[in-house]
Parts: structure tokens; sequence; C-alpha cells
């Protein structure tokens, strides 16, 4: 997923409860169910003239943001961090980190009253420093570190639980021979290895997704691997044969939106494997997905111009689709969206809506399928 840059004096987060919509038909013609309790929070978030905020976590009561200004580089992260804030949604209070590390924070989660957050430093031989912090009212500490060959694979944070789990690479020798793939868990201020894998070729970081009990990774490039684990370790895996557009995880599934082109024709397939049984079974699909983000027995997603979808796997393991329908009163533009799971069938939903030709907004909704 792109991260995106814009300029904003503050982030809207709009709570007022708003009506009901419904779905269009599905793939099958099954009339697929509602979307209820689509609720508006209307909270400003003060963000300085030239400082962009960026929400790295969220659980539906509270939020993380991690703000800063745009550093000049002409390639990689264009912002450094400067400081993170923990919001709380009901309250609407907010605990302000700050930070004085001279880089940008994307992948932070909360624990406890703190934020734990992976953060990185360009060495001399071109490859990365990564170090994962612990950052709270009595102070910060670094709790694991290693090397790695570029910034975006840093190390990549999932909560199970009330216990975050983070996927990383180490790389403490230059040759892709003692290169290393692994799950990590940071529990009572202690780091406990889940599982390590040793590579002789860097693939790099895929992303680390979670429904909460489950995480699920990639390991390869072309043909991938799909790899579901726990906090006992990897369960099952499953080699795809065709390459990998995205994926996403619910309580029961990894759905998985795959293409390849063969002689000029792209061929597009959706795949679920069950995460109790390991099983995959392919269905037919008529457009790529992104963004896959699953909650509950659901999956949303959005083709390449941001009109979202709803997925549902049927007792046979086949992938159904349907495209959402907003209602008029809620006026939502087709610009770029996020899905953030909550659980349960509950989700938030971040839009991008422009305000003038330099500024946007971020607007926050909340809502449940049925």
């Amino acid at each position: 997923m792109n991260r995106r840059v814009h300029s904003i004096k503050y982030i809207l987060i709009c709570f007022a409860m708003c009506t009901i919509f419904c779905y269009g038909c599905s793939t099958d013609n099954q009339k697929p169910r509602g979307v209820v309790d689509l609720q508006q929070i209307d909270v400003k978030f003060n963000v300085g003239e030239d400082e962009t905020a960026t929400c790295t976590y969220r659980d539906g009561k509270d939020m993380i943001f991690s703000i800063g200004s745009r550093n000049g580089k002409p390639e990689g992260p264009l912002l450094n961090t400067d400081r993170l804030v923990l919001y709380n949604i009901e309250r609407q209070t907010e605990k302000v980190f700050s930070l004085d590390i001279g880089e940008y924070v994307y992948r932070a989660v909360k624990v406890n009253d703190g934020v734990l957050y992976a953060v990185y430093e360009l060495r001399d031989d071109d490859r990365y420093n990564w170090y994962l912090r612990y950052l709270e009212d009595d102070g910060e500490k670094t709790v694991d570190s290693g090397i790695c060959g570029s910034y975006d694979d840093i190390p990549a944070i999932q909560m199970i639980g009330d216990i975050p789990y983070y996927l990383y690479t180490d790389q403490h020798e230059k040759s892709d021979l003692k290169y290393e793939l692994g799950v990590r868990r940071f529990e009572d201020n202690e780091v406990e290895t889940v599982l390590a894998k040793k590579k002789k070729t860097n693939d790099g970081m895929s992303l680390f997704l979670s429904n909460g009990q489950e995480y699920c990774f990639l390991t390869g490039k072309d043909f991938p691997t799909v790899c579901i684990g726990d906090a006992s370790g990897i369960k099952h895996e499953q080699k795809l044969d065709m390459k990998m557009i995205d994926y996403g995880i619910n309580d029961d599934y990894v759905i998985c939106s795959l293409g390849t082109e063969d002689k000029g024709k792209e061929e597009l397939a959706l795949v679920s494997i069950n995460i109790k049984t390991g099983d995959l079974v392919k269905s037919e699909a008529k457009e790529q997905y992104y963004r896959t983000q699953g909650s509950g027995d659901v999956f949303l997603c959005v083709d390449w111009q941001f009109t979202p979808y709803r997925m549902d796997v049927d007792e046979d393991g086949l992938v159904t689709i349907a495209e959402l329908e907003y209602p008029e009163a809620v006026d939502l533009p087709n610009s770029p969206v996020l899905f953030y799971p909550l659980g349960n069938r509950d989700y938030m939903m971040c839009y991008d809506r422009k305000i003038s030709s330099s500024e946007s907004v971020d607007e926050y909704y909340r809502f449940r399928l049925e």
C-alpha cells in the first residue's frame, strides 16, 4: 500500500450518526447483507501549517498519529516524525510523545499506556539499522534491533490479543546467506522469538496481517508462499501458482487477489485459504483488488479506481464480491480510502477529501456490517 503525503492544517475525524446504506448485487446474484451504524466523528486535531499527520494505529477507542514535516529528501520517506500522539476518541484527549530521531515513524501500536514503534537509520553500507522502541511516561527504551536492506523492511507490528507481535528481517552480514526472517513478540517488557527462518535469498518484507488471534505473511517473490501462524508458530503454508496483488485475513480465511499475464492475456483469481484446515479454494475474479481488510467473517477492499467492495466466503470456500453503494446523504467521494478492521464486522475507514488544489483533509468514519 502506498503511503500518501499531503499538507493539511487539521485532521477531521467525524462522529455523527448517519443513515444505513446498502450494497449492490454480488457476483452470484445473491442479495448482500447491509451496513448499519455508520458514524461520523467531528473532532479537530490541530496540525501545523507545514506538518502532515498519519494514522498508524486504531482500535475503535484509541488512535496513534505520527506527525511530522517534509525533510527535503528526493526519495524514500519524505517526512521526519517530530511526535507521536495517542488520541482517545471517547474522551477526546491526546497524549503527546515528542521524538528527536530525524526519521519517519509509520509503524506504531498502543501497548498499555505507551507506544511501541519501529524506526530506522541509514548505515554506511547503504543498509539500515532498525530499532524497536517502547515509549511511555517513564521514558523510552530500545527492546530489539537488527539490520535490513530497506526502510520498508523495518519490523511490521500487529496485535494478537493485547500482545504486540512483529515480523522482522535481520541481515547481520551483507551476504544473503545470513538473511533471517521471523516473528517475535513483546510481552512483560521482554522479547521472545516465536519463529525464525534462515534464508539464502533476501525477499524483503511482506505485509504482516492479523485477525487478533492468528497472523499471516508472505515468503518468496514471484509466486509467494502464504504463511499462517499463531502464538505457537506456523500452522499452514500454501504455495501460490500466480502472482500476488493483495491479500487480507479475517476470523476464518486468508483471501488473496492474484494475477498472471500469459501471452498478453491477463488471468485473475481470488483464492481463499481456510485458517483452521489450510485448504485452498480458487474463485474467478473480474478485477484486481487492493487494500483488503477482514473483520469478523467478511472482507472489504477496493479496485484501482478506489471503488469499494465487500467479499464473502461461502461454506465451500468460494469468494463472492459485491460493490458498496453509499447513500447520497453521506456524500463520500470516490477518492483514496483505507479500511481499518476493528473485529466482529466493525470497521473504521479513512477518506482523503480534497478541500483545495493544495489541501486535503482525512475524514474518519466507523460502521458495522450486518
